[in-house]
C-alpha cells in the first residue's frame, strides 16, 4: 500500500477546499445572474403589459368638481357685480357702441361665433408650426384625454360662464379691458416647462373677449367664443396625434 506524504496530504486538502470553494462561488453567481435576469424580466413585462398610470376616463368625480368650481366662481363673479355695481354682470356699464339690446345681442353672438373660430384655427396652425405651441399641446393633453366627450361639453360651457362673469362680467367692468385681462391670465397657472406660455395664451383670450364684451356691451358673445374655442381646442387635444400609433 502506497503512503501519503503529509505534504502530498495537504496539497489534496487544499486543492478540494479550493475547488469547493470555486464550486460555491459559481453556485452564488448563478443565483444572482438568475435573480437579476428573472427582476429584468419582470419589470419588462411589466412595462409592456401595465403601462404608466393614466388619469381615469370617466371620472364621476371629475364632473362634479369642475361643476363646483366653476359654479363658485360664477357666483362670486354675481355677488360682486350685484353687490359693488348694483347692475347685471351680462351687461357692460358703458359700452363703445350704443345699440338696442336685441342688436347689442344678436352681434355680440356673431362676434363671438367668429372669434371661436379664429382661436380654433390658430390653435391648430400654431401646434403645426411652432415649438411652443407643440409642447403646450403636450402638456395640456394629458387633461383633455382624461375627459369623456360629455365632461369635455361641460368643462367647456361651466369655465366659460364661470370665468366670464368673473372676469369679464365684473372685473372688465370695474377694472378696464387690460387689467382684467391681465389678471385672467396670471389665473391660468400650470406646471412645466409651457406655464408662461399657457399665461400669455389665456392673456389675450382674456383681452379679445374683453374687447367684444366693451364693444357691443353684452356678454353673451364672448361666452359663446369661450365655449365653443374650450370645446373645439379640448376636442382636438383628447383627439389622436396624425401619424401616432
Amino acid at each position: 500500500m502506497n503512503e501519503v506524504g503529509p505534504f502530498e496530504g495537504a496539497s489534496a486538502v487544499a486543492y478540494k477546499r479550493r475547488e469547493a470553494l470555486e464550486s460555491m462561488k459559481w453556485r452564488r453567481r448563478s443565483t444572482m445572474s438568475f435573480a437579476i435576469g428573472k427582476r429584468h424580466a419582470l419589470a419588462e413585462g411589466l412595462s409592456q403589459e401595465a403601462p404608466a398610470e393614466q388619469p381615469s376616463l370617466g371620472d364621476k368625480g371629475l364632473g362634479l368638481r369642475l361643476g363646483a368650481a366653476y359654479a363658485v366662481m360664477a357666483a362670486i363673479g354675481l355677488g360682486l357685480s350685484l353687490w359693488l355695481r348694483a347692475a347685471s354682470p351680462f351687461v357692460h356699464p358703458e359700452p363703445w357702441l350704443d345699440l338696442p339690446p336685441i342688436v347689442a345681442v344678436s352681434s355680440s353672438v356673431a362676434l363671438g361665433v367668429a372669434i371661436a373660430f379664429t382661436i380654433t384655427m390658430f390653435t391648430r396652425i400654431s401646434a403645426s408650426r411652432f415649438v411652443w405651441a407643440r409642447l403646450l399641446c403636450e402638456e395640456l393633453r394629458p387633461f383633455a384625454r382624461s375627459l369623456t366627450p360629455g365632461q369635455v361639453l361641460l368643462a367647456a360651457g361651466l369655465s366659460s360662464l364661470g370665468e366670464e362673469i368673473l372676469f369679464r362680467g365684473f372685473l372688465a367692468s370695474v377694472a378696464g379691458v387690460v387689467l382684467s385681462s391681465l389678471v385672467f391670465g396670471l389665473a391660468h397657472q400650470m406646471r412645466g416647462p409651457s406655464r408662461w406660455v399657457w399665461v400669455g395664451w389665456a392673456t389675450v383670450a382674456g383681452l379679445v373677449f374683453a374687447l367684444a364684451f366693451k364693444l357691443t356691451g353684452s356678454l353673451v358673445g364672448p361666452l359663446v367664443a369661450h365655449a365653443l374655442a374650450n370645446a373645439a381646442n379640448l376636442a382636438f387635444l383628447k383627439a389622436p396625434r396624425p401619424g401616432a400609433a
